[in-house]
């Protein structure tokens, strides 16, 4: 019985569903949760509180064959709820159910489904199972309650009334409670679509399922004229089953006629009663070529119908050319080969769908045929100097898809060609065959070392590869050197075991260089030139890189590794000016540093860029006392490094350091000591103190400098008795850092402290002389 009691206002709530696919296209699920007061919040059941639930279906099926709907609904007495659905476009709606389940409770995953034996009305709450929909109009006796809600104007029966109609649109579910004092959660929604299933509904009910079948033919491919028999294969439907079934396959495809299937055990049906129906369908003399889609059609008594389809290849009549036997003459030069009515394949080399030509030598030499000009296959070439003999020459692929074969040949004999697809395929091509045209020979250079050093030597080197048709004979192979000190415009390579030449006879030319020791660093270019008996030629450049040792090595010069920090750093002694000095970076952290003094600090450039430096440089660049002067990670858009004059403040000794990327300094405190990789100053003021992270192994290594002189011998020896007590050990040194911070004055007759000639008294100073003492080697 219905009760009125005092109304809120309508609470509307949009929620757009989740799709889940069903085992068709057409059939889906489109599912949400929202999760809404029944009825609103606070405001108890009145006859304008309800709540409105929207399910928007995109990409549903476009004709609705069958529709359910579940709902998930708890409520504290369910006769008090009236549920309707509003398909899209609102021009209609359907009951679910009004005032049924008397004081029972929930509505739990209730699936309402036109074939359910049991209607809502006389279902019992909790409603959990399959039920059908209340269905119809609203009467007198049964109210529409809600305002301001306005019913559609039409009331469908039942949920069939959506059948036909596009599933796509805005779903709206009304659910309503017209009693005070109980309340609800609108849980869940669903709707299922043309069979598919909702995994969270109860089980579903069966409707009747119409027949199904398969189809196949014997033979799937054959010229005009050809039998196919046609099968098909019947699965009864169900609720109820299928009586009176008939089968007929519609063969137009074929130029054929429609054929009456029958399961009577006369051929071509091998078994009455085992409900695969045959019949025989013949291709007709109009049928276009290709692969036709012949369908067969299934009718019950019951009026449910099916279908299936099954492809025919239909192929032309066999070439003239299908076999050896019957090749085909073409002659040298262009000719048009065609294997699309290809019925038959050779067991030998490889592609099928063959066709057969013959063609007349008119020259004794090595014959080419090639299909590496104009086709629509990938092609498959064989030639046979006689029908069933062994091939004398088989490619597929030569120029991408196309192919070419080489093989001998004596004029006046005849020689068959096998025309094939690969994997089968079918088409044309143009079938080029005779005499194949001449090429000249192909050369390769280099140079062994490269980059070479000046004063060293190199082995020069062409690798000929023959020009073909006739082979090449008499290669001779000349470089021009003259790019080098002493070279010469029209130097002989040689491929006879002399001149460096490792291997006589091998088509690689060889000529051993000495680069002179004046020869400037860089790339220079070595022409050659290679000719054969045959007037054919080839031409190349060998790019031979010179590098220039540099004025000071670490390890040449300097006998070990530089140091990584100033105490242990070499100091470089020679003849100014000082342009470059090198070394090797060993480890992935190893850092050398090394003295320099800058004497000309307007022009001055340190940098790795540019000579033959390959790995991944930093340059640092520190004045004497340990504080950052400059730094530099990337330059010029390489992963070199240049320190140039920009932050260099005059002239003077300073260290430079180089390493490998990603090994950075750090002062006194572990701080690093600069905040970005492009060429800047420091962001501490603090002395170097060391370094810090892992970089990879580096190589060799050169820096190129300008306006720097040799710092090395400008400043005292490290034997220096700073305390003048004719001992130089540990004790002048730590002396000479209790002076400099403070701790104690020195002695009247006590040397000044600066120990480098840096004219700065520093603990720079100490600490070179602390190394002096416990290493015995001077870094000064």
């Amino acid at each position: 019985m219905k009760k009125y009691a005092t109304m809120s206002a309508a609470v509307l709530a949009a929620v757009v569903g989740t799709t889940l696919v069903a085992s068709s296209a057409s059939a889906q699920v489109f599912s949400a949760s929202p999760g809404l007061a029944v009825p609103p919040a606070g405001s108890g059941g009145t006859t304008t509180s309800y709540t409105v639930a929207t399910l928007t279906v995109a990409g549903g099926p476009a004709s609705i064959t069958d529709l359910n709907v579940i709902i998930n609904q708890t409520h504290t007495w369910d006769s008090d709820l009236d549920i309707i659905l509003i398909p899209p476009g609102g021009g209609s709606y359907i009951k679910l159910t009004t005032d049924n389940g008397g004081s029972g409770d929930n509505y739990t995953f209730t699936r309402f489904d036109d074939l359910s034996s049991v209607s809502v009305v006389a279902g019992a709450a909790p409603f959990s199972n399959n039920f059908r929909p209340e269905g119809g109009p609203f009467g007198a006796a049964d109210p529409w309650l809600f305002t301001p809600f306005v019913l559609p104007g039409t009331a469908l029966a039942n949920l069939g009334g959506v059948n036909g109609t596009n599933a796509n649109g805005d779903w709206t579910l009304v659910v309503g409670d017209d009693v005070g004092g109980d309340v609800g959660i609108l849980q869940y929604l669903s709707l299922e679509f043309n069979g598919a299933v909702d995994p969270l509904g109860p089980p579903p009910l069966a409707g009747p399922q119409p027949p199904q079948a398969a189809m196949t033919l014997s033979p799937t491919i054959g010229p005009v004229g050809t039998a196919v028999s046609v099968f098909a294969a019947v699965t009864s439907g169900s609720n109820p089953p299928s009586t009176g079934i008939t089968v007929s396959c519609d063969a137009s495809s074929i130029d054929g006629s429609t054929v009456t299937l029958l399961d009577n055990g006369i051929a071509p049906d091998v078994a009455a009663g085992d409900l695969i129906f045959s019949g025989t369908a013949i291709v007709g003399p109009s049928s276009p070529f290709g692969i036709q889609t012949l369908t067969s059609n299934v009718l019950d008594a019951q009026g449910r119908t099916a279908s299936a389809t099954a492809t025919f290849n239909v192929i032309p009549p066999p070439a003239p050319n299908d076999e050896c036997s019957g090749a085909t003459e073409i002659f040298s030069g262009s000719n048009f080969a065609d294997n699309t009515a290809a019925q038959t394949t050779t067991t030998a080399c490889t592609g099928s769908n063959d066709v057969w030509y013959f063609w007349v030598a008119d020259f004794t030499g090595n014959a080419e045929a090639s299909t590496c000009g104009a086709r629509t296959i990938d092609t498959v070439l064989a030639a046979y100097d006689a029908c069933g003999n062994v091939a004398l020459a088989c490619n597929d692929d030569f120029c991408g898809l196309g192919s070419t074969i080489t093989f001998p040949v004596t004029s006046g004999q005849t020689y068959y060609i096998r025309f094939a697809g690969f994997g089968g395929q079918r088409g044309t091509a143009d079938l080029n065959i005779g005499n194949p045209a001449p090429t000249n020979p192909t050369a390769f250079g280099s140079a062994n070392p490269d980059p070479v050093p000046a004063g060293g030597a190199t082995l020069l080197e062409v690798t000929v590869t023959p020009g073909e048709n006739p082979t090449s004979t008499g290669i001779t192979v000349s470089i021009d050197t003259s790019a080098l000190i002493g070279g010469s415009s029209g130097q002989t390579m040689y491929d006879d075991g002399t001149n460096g030449d490792l291997f006589a006879g091998d088509n690689v030319f060889s000529y051993l260089q000495n680069v002179d020791a004046s020869q400037a660093g860089g790339t220079v270019q070595l022409f050659y030139v290679v000719g054969d008996a045959e007037g054919r030629s080839a031409n190349g450049t060998i790019f031979l890189d010179v590098t220039v040792p540099a004025q000071w090595d670490e390890i040449a010069n300097g006998g070990s590794d530089a140091g990584d920090l100033i105490p242990s750093a070499q100091i470089p002694t020679g003849t100014d000016p000082f342009t470059s000095l090198g070394g090797v970076i060993e480890t992935g952290a190893d850092i050398d540093m090394f003295l320099i003094n800058v004497c000309d600090v307007a022009s001055f450039n340190a940098t790795t860029v540019g000579n033959g430096t390959a790995f991944d440089t930093q340059l640092w660049l520190f004045n004497p006392d340990g504080t950052g002067v400059v730094a530099n990670d990337d330059s010029a858009a390489t992963l070199q490094s240049t320190l140039t004059n920009t932050f260099v403040p005059a002239n003077g000794n300073y260290y430079i350091a180089i390493n490998r990327f990603n090994v950075d300094a750090v002062d006194e405190t572990g701080a690093f000591m600069w905040a970005s990789g492009a060429e800047s100053a420091p962001v501490s003021t603090l002395p170097h103190a060391g370094w810090s992270g892992t970089g990879f192994s580096g190589d060799n290594y050169q820096i190129t400098l300008a306006g720097t002189c040799f710092a090395g011998g400008t400043g005292p020896s490290c034997d220096y008795d700073f305390n003048q007590d004719e001992n130089v050990d540990l004790l002048d040194a730590q002396q000479m850092a209790q002076v400099f911070v403070g701790l104690i004055s020195p002695e009247a007759n006590w040397l000044d402290g600066d120990l480098n000639g840096d004219e700065n008294a520093d603990l720079t100073d100490a600490q070179i002389l602390a190394a002096f003492v416990v290493s015995g080697q001077c870094n000064l």
